[in-house]
Order: structure tokens, then C-alpha cells, then sequence
């Protein structure tokens, strides 16, 4: 009787040891479906994009040119910058990252009369490259920047999910290169979203987060006070 209790309870731990593996083998083959999933979407909007480039190129009158996989900007002082796309690191069974050993630029526009904005896709995920004319600096910012309307700041929200950073990046420009002010990442589950500039010092913000147990859509923003940068709305939540 012993040795059957004994045989019963190995076949069960078995069973169970069984089951969670493939439990485990579940979610991993769903993480990957979502991250391929992922992937083709950023490919499809970036596809737009490239769609787009060479009327934006056109509509800069000599400024911008691309000659195959390279782009060259030409800069308020006469010299020219260049930005190349490289595929080195792009090889099956290579985890790429973001640098510029697996990366596609995309020119996408003239801002302020004084930058110019770059995407770079990777294998997977994508940032912006903030160019100054003034000097040809390249500044990397996690999505598009939406500037103050005094044009001294500019805001960039990411809400990526997965790949890229996932955030709150604040800018100044006062003194002609951007300087980042404050920045935020999240500490639990949050998407935050761009609404718009209120005045010069205010943000209208939208955050994804957990309350109550409920994924719920909420606003928040972020004030600018004599200590600097606050971020006012619900918690970050996980769960």
C-alpha cells in the first residue's frame, strides 16, 4: 500500500511538472507572437513613412538629399552631416539593439526652422533623431517632440509597450541645443500619451493604468513650478 501511495504521488508530481512546463511553453510562444506582432507594426508604419520622405526631402529645396541608403543634411554654417543605413547586425539569430549597427533612417521633416527629425528603425523598435542645424548635433529622443508655444521646450511621450523606452522626456532649447530638463519612466504599469501644451508651462497628458484592479484610461499632466517639473495624475499601477 505504501509503495502505491509512493508511486501515485511521483506519477502526480510528474503530471504536475508536466503541466507546468507547458504552461510555461504557453506564455513564451504568446510573448513571442506579441512581439512579432509588434515588430509588424512598427515595419507597417514605417513603411508609411518611407512612403512619405521624398516629398518631405523635395519640399526642403535642396537641403536634404538621399543618395541610396544614405541621407545628407546640409547645415545652417555649409557643412553637411550624413546619416547611413546599416544592416552589418541584422543577420537571423542576432539580437540587435539600438545603436547604429541595425538601423534604417527615414527622414521625416523641418521643425522650428532650426532642426530637423530623423526615425530610426531597428529590428525592433524605433527612436527619432533630433538634428540642430546650427551644428549638426543628434540629439536621440524616444518619440516625436511637441514643442511649448514659445518654442523654448518641447515634450516627446513614448508609450512603446515593449522595445523602446517608455516615458516622459522633457526638453529646453533656450539655448539652441537641446538640454534634457526632467525625465520619467514608470515604476508599474503606465502608458502615457500626448494631449497637448497648455500655455508655455503645463502639459495635458493621457496615462493607461491600473485602478482598482481595472485597466482604465485616465488624464494627468505635468506642471512646470519653481522646483522644476511635477507630474500629477493616478498611480502607477501593475495590477
Amino acid at each position: 500500500m505504501a509503495r502505491r501511495k509512493l508511486l501515485l504521488l511521483g506519477l502526480l508530481s510528474l503530471f504536475a511538472a508536466q503541466v507546468a512546463a507547458a504552461t510555461e511553453l504557453d506564455r513564451v510562444r504568446e510573448f513571442e507572437r506579441a512581439r512579432e506582432a509588434k515588430r509588424q507594426a512598427l515595419e507597417s508604419s514605417t513603411a508609411e513613412q518611407r512612403k512619405l520622405e521624398a516629398e518631405r526631402i523635395t519640399a526642403q529645396a535642396g537641403r536634404i538629399t538621399r543618395n541610396g541608403a544614405e541621407l545628407e543634411i546640409k547645415l545652417d554654417n555649409g557643412a553637411r552631416t550624413f546619416f547611413r543605413n546599416e544592416e552589418s547586425h541584422c543577420l537571423e539569430g542576432v539580437i540587435p539593439t539600438h545603436d547604429d549597427s541595425c538601423v534604417e533612417f527615414v527622414y521625416l521633416g523641418r521643425l522650428e526652422q532650426r532642426f530637423d527629425l530623423l526615425l530610426a528603425r531597428y529590428y525592433e523598435g524605433l527612436d527619432y533623431r533630433l538634428i540642430v542645424d546650427a551644428n549638426g548635433r543628434a540629439i536621440r529622443l524616444a518619440d516625436v517632440p511637441h514643442f511649448s508655444p514659445d518654442a523654448d521646450r518641447f515634450v516627446a511621450v513614448s508609450s512603446p509597450e515593449a522595445f523602446s523606452f517608455d516615458g516622459i522626456e522633457v526638453w529646453s532649447v533656450r539655448a539652441g541645443t537641446p538640454v534634457m530638463e526632467w525625465n520619467h519612466q514608470p515604476k508599474g504599469y503606465a502608458l502615457y500619451f500626448f494631449g497637448r501644451w497648455n500655455g508655455d508651462d503645463a502639459i495635458a497628458l493621457e496615462v493607461e493604468t491600473y485602478v482598482a484592479h481595472e485597466l482604465k484610461r485616465l488624464p494627468a499632466r505635468l506642471v512646470r513650478q519653481p522646483g522644476g517639473w511635477r507630474l500629477e495624475g493616478p498611480a502607477e499601477a501593475s495590477h
